[in-house]
């Protein structure tokens, strides 16, 4: 393995990184959304079954995707958290 290699490498992962920025961005606005959404039907911002069902999904996602699931849920704990903050700014 050569350095342009390990270049070409990491020039992939910037991209990928800049897409998933880029999807967590599509995702905020959708939250903002659902801020809105419920305000007007005077819901809780943080509703529990929801965010259960939430994480069961994303770790039978990670599993299929040879993904550790454990992982899959801290990174969706820490989405969700901005995703309850933001909604909490509304």
């Amino acid at each position: 393995m050569q350095q342009e290699d390990l270049d070409i490498l990491r020039a992939r992962i910037d991209q990928v990184d800049q897409k998933i920025l880029e999807i967590l961005s599509v995702r905020f606005e959708i939250v903002s959304e659902i801020a809105h959404v419920k305000k007007g039907l005077i819901l809780p911002t943080l509703q529990e079954d929801r965010k259960k069902q939430v994480i069961a999904k994303w770790k039978g996602n990670a599993t299929a995707l040879s993904l550790d699931p454990m992982f899959a849920e801290k990174l969706f704990e820490l989405i969700h958290a901005e995703s309850v903050r933001q909604q909490d700014m509304k």
